[in-house]
Order: C-alpha cells, then sequence, then structure tokens
C-alpha cells in the first residue's frame, strides 16, 4: 500500500497563497464584481476557489451580467445536493444561455 505524499506546506501558507490570489483578482476585476462571482461560486460551494471565480469573472465579461444572473436562477432552483449543483454546471450554462443570445456591450 502507498504511502501519503508528506506536504512541506501549512495551513497559513496555503491560506496566504489564496489570499494573494484573490487580491490579484480583486486589482483586476475590482472589489464589487470579484464579491458578486465569489456569491455566485458559492451556489456550487466553490467560493474560495480562486481559479473558480476567476473563471466566472471571465466569463461575465464574455457574456454580460444578465446571462450570469440567469445562469445563477437556473442553478439557485437545483436542491443543494444534486450532482448538477457544481461548477462545471455552472459554466456550461452559462456558455448556453451566452450562445443563444449573445452579449453586445
Amino acid at each position: 500500500m502507498g504511502k501519503t505524499p508528506e506536504c512541506d506546506c501549512s495551513t497559513s501558507q496555503i491560506q496566504k497563497g489564496l489570499d494573494k490570489k484573490i487580491k490579484e483578482l480583486e486589482s483586476r476585476y475590482g472589489k464589487e464584481k470579484l464579491k458578486e462571482a465569489q456569491n455566485l461560486a458559492r451556489l456550487v460551494y466553490e467560493d474560495s476557489d480562486s481559479e473558480g471565480v476567476k473563471t466566472l469573472l471571465e466569463l461575465e465579461n464574455q457574456y454580460g451580467k444578465k446571462t450570469i444572473q440567469k445562469a445563477a436562477r437556473i442553478l439557485s432552483q437545483k436542491s443543494p445536493d444534486n450532482p448538477k449543483r457544481s461548477l462545471a454546471y455552472l459554466i456550461s450554462t452559462i456558455k448556453g444561455i451566452g450562445k443563444k443570445a449573445p452579449f453586445k456591450p
């Protein structure tokens, strides 16, 4: 049986890394947009996933806020234990809605 690899990182080091990534997103997209993306990611229990939050921010820029809000409404109707309540499903829902109604800034 294999041995679990040792991790040289402490919890505080991991948290500092996450904080740094979140600060970078805040400076790039703004505090309000970041907060909205984190709230959206919270629907799928991924609000501390900086890469997921970044993807949602990029999708909002690409498809617009209305598309994001529509996808959030669809996802929020799913039961919390529904397997479709995931980041991957949220992203595909945003893209699907966005392709049907292209965003015009």
